[in-house]
């Protein structure tokens, strides 16, 4: 069409190069390549997060080992051997009753020290695993526990044994985990500890 000063205000559509369109293969080979490199990001991203949870599983393993050997050594280093602690399965023993006065060892007359918790006669402390858990309680004169004294020391315990070296105690304590906050693991983190205590007395 002849415009003004006689120009051409429209081309002829011979003169326009046409678009090469897509063909059906080569839209789905781009499409599977797309959902081929998201698989691999979420394969990524899903081992990533898996590795996470078992590092701070282990982590955390790692943590109630060290409270409960902490826990235990604070208490047991002050047993008496001569006392014969319980051992095995548990671990049941006196320690020195403190002198409220003087803060120093609480004795009798004749110069013997009095056993028991630390504050009371005759009581033992006692470690032993209730429900998965390692507890620290009480037990009177006769070994039954006493109400209010259970504290948890530690979490996830699957073994706990204590066994008696010529003079020396060893203590053995297993944890064990199959999920960390709710994330199920491939496999459970197991974390066993061992060490060895000499009473002092």
């Amino acid at each position: 069409m002849p415009g003004m000063g006689g120009y051409t205000l429209f081309k002829s559509s011979k003169e326009f190069p046409r678009a090469r369109g897509s063909t059906l293969v080569e839209m789905m080979v781009a499409v599977g390549i797309f959902f081929l490199v998201i698989g691999v990001i979420f394969s990524i991203s899903g081992t990533s997060r898996m590795s996470w949870n078992i590092a701070h599983t282990r982590i955390f393993l790692q943590t109630q080992a060290r409270n409960a050997i902490t826990s235990i050594t604070n208490d047991f280093i002050w047993a008496s051997r001569a006392l014969n602690p319980d051992i095995g399965a548990e671990l049941s023993f006196k320690i020195p009753l403190v002198d409220p006065v003087t803060d120093g060892l609480d004795t009798w007359p004749g110069g013997d020290i009095k056993w028991g918790d630390g504050v009371n006669l005759n009581n033992y402390i006692d470690y032993r695993v209730i429900n998965g858990n390692l507890v620290r309680q009480l037990l009177d004169f006769s070994k039954a526990p006493i109400a209010g004294s259970q504290r948890i020391i530690a979490q996830h315990v699957t073994n706990f044994n204590v066994t008696l070296n010529g003079n020396q105690y060893t203590i053995t304590i297993s944890f064990s985990m199959n999920n960390f906050w709710g994330a199920l693991l491939p496999s459970p983190v197991i974390y066993p500890v061992t060490t060895g205590l000499t009473p002092r007395n």
